[in-house]
């Protein structure tokens, strides 16, 4: 992802491809990474999702989010400033809840972003652009996904019953 976002910072590239991209990124974090949505957790009455409904709806939620922090990046620290938000609280929950991996990951793009929201806020001296965006976007997609898998589940160290609402909200 930060990858296409450097090449389309630097030569504007269509939107299709940039999709692509994010479709093949998806993929990898779902087959290779086993992040996936597998339960809506009672949302529309709609508990267990079989894996033919539960992955593509996994890929239009990753390739959502991703694009929505695409957009917002427009405004000085808006994109930064939401995703510190994000990742220190998701942060926050990984720590409490046992899983060091989760809460490295991060609060390691936390550090990142406090350091670029010094230089990002009116008037902005340098910007995220795309590849700062989509690869915020798809951290951010990876670690909400994985946040419900594991609050949703009641014999977590810190189940949240609602953890599918809150994980809606990061949208």
């Amino acid at each position: 992802m930060f990858f296409i976002g450097l090449k389309d910072d630097i030569i504007a590239l269509s939107a299709f491809k940039k999709f692509v991209v994010q479709i093949i990124a998806a993929a990898i974090i779902i087959h290779l990474g086993g992040i996936r949505i597998e339960s809506l957790y009672g949302i529309l009455g709609i508990g267990e999702l079989e894996p033919m409904y539960g992955i593509p709806l996994t890929y239009i939620v990753i390739v959502l989010l991703v694009n929505a922090f695409n957009l917002i990046d427009g405004i000085d620290g808006l994109a930064g400033a939401l995703g510190l938000m994000v990742t220190l609280l998701l942060g926050t929950y990984f720590y409490l809840g046992g899983l060091p991996a989760y809460a490295m990951f991060s609060f390691s793009l936390s550090a990142a972003l406090l350091a670029f929201l010094i230089f990002n806020f009116h008037p902005a001296k340098i910007f995220m652009g795309d590849s700062g965006s989509l690869l915020i976007g798809m951290v951010a997609s990876i670690l909400v996904l994985k946040f419900v898998t594991v609050a949703s589940n009641p014999s977590a160290v810190l189940p949240i019953s609602s953890a599918a609402a809150v994980g809606a909200l990061y949208y």
